[in-house]
């Protein structure tokens, strides 16, 4: 992966996080957890480039199996990647982004108040997402690995 990276000059837009996360030789449990979750940021961001769909119920993983084909053809062609890419509209990532907003103030509350999550809301599909469009929107300024999920 990282070879790849470098090849492609990726490697210096790859978090400091990251990359000592593709440079362990060892990652810790909690590194490869963290690193499974960030499939629903992922997708969410190549949702935000009109690459995948999305489910807008927040009560489902992301389908892999679509994040995997665009990754793969990214990797191995980055160039065409970017240039083909294009950003949806402001008002589509702004409604989503309430959405997503409200849906983690639904399962905070709950959470906090001892209440079931409502509407079969996934936690942490949720978190992901909310993180990933934090970070898309550029929310406080903040940078890839210090993006908050505040509600």
């Amino acid at each position: 992966m990282v070879k790849r990276l470098k090849l492609q000059k990726l490697w210096n837009l790859v978090s400091e996080n990251e990359q000592r996360f593709f440079e362990s030789t060892a990652p810790t449990e909690q590194q490869f957890v963290n690193a499974t979750w960030r499939i629903e940021t992922l997708h969410l961001l190549l949702w935000s480039l009109n690459t995948v769909e999305t489910d807008a119920s927040l009560s489902e993983m992301c389908s892999v199996e679509d994040v995997q084909a665009v990754f793969d053809f990214f990797l191995s062609d980055s160039g065409n990647f970017i240039k083909s890419s294009e950003l949806r509209l402001v008002d589509e990532i702004d409604s989503y982004n309430e959405q997503i907003y409200q849906a983690h103030w639904k399962v905070r509350d709950a959470q906090i108040n001892g209440k079931a999550i409502p509407d079969k809301l996934m936690p942490s599909v949720i978190k992901e997402r909310h993180y990933a469009i934090n970070w898309l929107t550029g929310y406080c300024g903040q940078e890839w690995d210090d993006v908050t999920t505040d509600t």
